[in-house]
């Protein structure tokens, strides 16, 4: 019995390890995902996400080519997370063009600020020259991993881990706090000798 226990304290000891780096180290911020749907309807237009460092091949001679990253399917996805340490901040700008791939021209842009709510667009069309979308926004939500899980977890996934953690340090203070009254109880008063 005394090995099952002491099996099941460790288990929670390293749920708890894996739940939080500690005290001393502000944890990540909740991933925020834009991802996209109905690329393919935006009738000859290029919806390109630009930001700086962005790698330009050699060769490639179209006129939007060096302003950024090209959402060339529905697959594409933008992924925002700020860095732990104070120093580690991650830029949440997300700048999108609508370009006329023949001259380059930009006839629509957005800019969204990353932070607490992940988004899906679904984009319809262009019309006028400005782009047709609708979005869905879900809360951003905490990466809680339980051993490596696999790379499709969900945000339902991360909440359900949440709620085992928050589980497994409710128990292992009840843990802690039941030691506490039994050994206070156990403690015996040795008597003192007087000279």
């Amino acid at each position: 019995m005394k090995r099952f226990f002491f099996l099941g304290l460790f288990s929670l000891a390293v749920c708890s390890v894996l739940a939080d780096a500690g005290f001393s180290i502000r944890r990540k911020h909740e991933l925020t995902v834009f991802s996209f749907s109905g690329i393919g309807n935006l009738d000859g237009y290029k919806l390109i996400q630009t930001h700086v460092g962005f790698y330009v091949r050699e060769g490639d001679t179209r006129p939007y080519a060096k302003m950024g990253q090209v959402i060339e399917d529905d697959n594409f996805t933008i992924n925002v997370q700020e860095g732990g340490r104070r120093w580690d901040e991650s830029d949440r700008n997300i700048y999108l063009n609508l370009v006329e791939p023949v001259s380059g021209i930009t006839v629509d842009s957005f800019h969204f600020y990353a932070k607490d709510y992940s988004m899906h667009f679904k984009i319809s069309g262009v019309k006028n020259g400005k782009l047709q979308y609708r979005t869905d926004s879900t809360r951003s939500s905490y990466q809680y991993l339980i051993l490596n899980e696999d790379d499709d977890a969900t945000a339902e996934s991360y909440r359900r881990n949440r709620l085992i953690f928050i589980a497994c340090s409710a128990l292992g203070f009840i843990l802690l706090a039941w030691l506490f009254v039994k050994r206070k109880n156990m403690a015996v008063v040795q008597p003192t000798k007087n000279s």
